[in-house]
């Protein structure tokens, strides 16, 4: 989706992404009358984060390479 990043911004974007799926699963599952559902929310923050980060990063076209020219003699 944001096209050709480097490697070092992809994983960052990818870490971000992921961080704040998970925060965002655990506020969304806190509850005062059960705790329990805590780690679920957290693990289910983690696996949309996976999927989200995938779609934010994922390259749709792979990188073109280059290709060998050879000439006649």
């Amino acid at each position: 989706m944001f096209g050709r990043l480097p490697k070092i911004y992809r994983w960052r974007t990818a870490a971000v992404v992921m961080i704040v799926s998970v925060i965002a699963g655990v506020w969304f599952a806190t509850h005062p009358d059960t705790p329990v559902v805590v780690p679920v929310g957290a693990v289910m923050g983690l696996l949309s984060g996976i999927l989200l980060a995938y779609v934010a990063v994922h390259q749709a076209r792979p990188e073109p390479r280059l290709a060998r020219v050879h000439r006649r003699r």
